[in-house]
């Protein structure tokens, strides 16, 4: 990765209800579906619609839910609604954070998750979740970099 601007994936005017459902997506497929983080993003990755949430497709980032994200990812319907409270955690943040790389870089999220792992993100939690975003983004430019 080259820390040259690039082109974001889509409209700048999507990215908050993107990075909000798809880090509710995250949340909810370990915290409400029981899968683990690194299986949710297993499912995420073979999501048949993939492409269409890098390009921003208007019905996946915005049109729907983060929890009825989470239920097309796993291949589930019509699930009951499991309380999961709302105190985010590492779970929403690797969404939140992959989310906006993704944006940003204009990457697909394959070429994230090859090289930085659901576990590379839950050991950067402690370290970058607090700190200004721009610092994680870097760091996931250093990763990539070196791989």
């Amino acid at each position: 990765m080259n820390n040259q601007p690039t082109t974001p994936a889509y409209s700048e005017l999507y990215l908050k209800d993107a990075q909000e459902n798809i880090a509710w997506a995250f949340e909810y497929g370990v915290l409400g579906l029981g899968f683990s983080l690194e299986t949710f993003v297993k499912k995420w990755l073979s999501f048949k619609y993939i492409d269409l949430i890098e390009m921003g497709d208007p019905h996946f980032i915005s049109g729907m839910s983060g929890i009825e994200l989470s239920w097309l990812v796993a291949g589930l319907e019509n699930q009951e609604l499991v309380d999961i409270g709302f105190s985010p955690s590492e779970n929403y943040w690797t969404g939140f954070v992959a989310s906006l790389y993704q944006w940003s870089r204009n990457v697909t999220y394959k070429e994230i998750f090859s090289q930085v792992t659901a576990k590379d993100f839950l050991y950067m939690y402690p370290t970058f979740h607090e700190e200004d975003i721009t610092n994680v983004l870097e760091e996931i430019d250093r990763r990539l970099e070196k791989k």
